[in-house]
């Protein structure tokens, strides 16, 4: 059974907590979604130009990286941007990855980062 569907522009990976789904279409916009019934909480089109990873959670955060290195961390209750990091002259295409209170980025150029932020 079907519980509900929405039409968005996206091919890379989603990320899902407790009431949303964190999608980034190929346009670059970041929708958040209710996990009940697909109605959009926020979306964040800042970054319409970037060639954005697939979201990740990291707590009550989403990060996402892009094709100029740079990281973004936002606020996932409403999408709202925190931080930009810019760690590499190379892309980043994978997204990053979360294990045991670090996230995890990988540039194109070989570059391995680990975050931990402190906030």
């Amino acid at each position: 059974q079907i519980k509900w569907t929405r039409d968005l522009s996206a091919q890379l990976n989603l990320a899902v907590n407790y009431e949303q789904v964190i999608v980034t279409s190929s346009d670059g916009i970041i929708w958040a979604l209710n996990r009940q019934n697909g109605d959009i909480i926020w979306r964040q089109d800042a970054f319409t130009s970037h060639n954005l990873t697939a979201p990740i959670l990291y707590q009550d955060e989403i990060v996402v990286a892009d094709q100029n290195g740079h990281v973004y961390w936002m606020n996932a209750e409403d999408g709202h941007l925190i931080l930009n990091q810019y760690f590499s002259r190379t892309q980043i295409l994978t997204p990053p990855v979360v294990y045991d209170g670090s996230v995890y980025v990988l540039s194109t150029n070989g570059q391995l980062i680990s975050l931990s932020p402190n906030w």
